[in-house]
C-alpha cells in the first residue's frame, strides 16, 4: 500500500492535510507530553482504478490461443501490476566498460483499464494563498 500512495499518479479520494500537532503541554519540573490526536484521519485509497477492475465484465464466449500459437483476441481482466525494482543496463551496447547495471523502482501500473475520461472525475477544492491575485 505505501508503494501505491508513493506512486507517480496514486488514487486517493480525499485532498485534506490533517492538522498539525499542538506543541506539547508542559507539565511541572519542566517535562513535556505529548497528547494524542482526537480521532484517526481515514484517507480512500484506489476508489476509481477498483471500480474500474470490479466493472469488468468478461466475454460471454470462451477464447484463448490456436493451436499454432497465435493469440485469438482474448481480453485481459484489469488489474494492477505490482510494484517492484528493475534491474536495467545503461550505456552504450558496443562499449562494455561503460555499460553500467542500475536498479529502478517500477511504480505500481493499471493494465487493461479504462481510460481515465471514461472513470468518475475527482474534484478537490484548492484555497488561494494569501497575497495572490484573483
Amino acid at each position: 500500500l505505501l508503494a501505491y500512495l508513493c506512486s507517480d499518479e496514486p488514487d486517493y479520494d480525499d485532498g485534506r492535510v490533517p492538522p498539525p500537532l499542538k506543541p506539547p503541554a508542559r507539565l511541572k519540573g519542566g517535562r513535556r507530553m505529548w497528547l494524542p490526536r482526537p480521532a484517526p484521519t481515514e484517507w480512500g485509497v484506489g476508489a476509481r482504478i477498483g471500480a474500474a477492475i470490479r466493472s469488468f465484465a468478461p466475454p460471454t464466449e470462451s477464447r484463448g490461443h490456436t493451436g499454432d500459437g497465435t493469440p485469438t483476441g482474448r481480453t485481459v481482466r484489469p488489474h494492477i501490476r505490482r510494484a517492484h525494482w528493475h534491474g536495467f543496463w545503461t550505456g552504450a551496447r558496443k562499449e562494455p566498460e561503460k555499460r553500467r547495471f542500475v536498479h529502478r523502482w517500477i511504480p505500481p501500473i493499471p493494465i487493461n483499464v479504462r481510460p481515465d475520461d471514461e472513470l468518475p472525475a475527482v474534484i478537490r477544492a484548492v484555497k488561494k494563498n494569501k497575497g495572490e491575485a484573483k
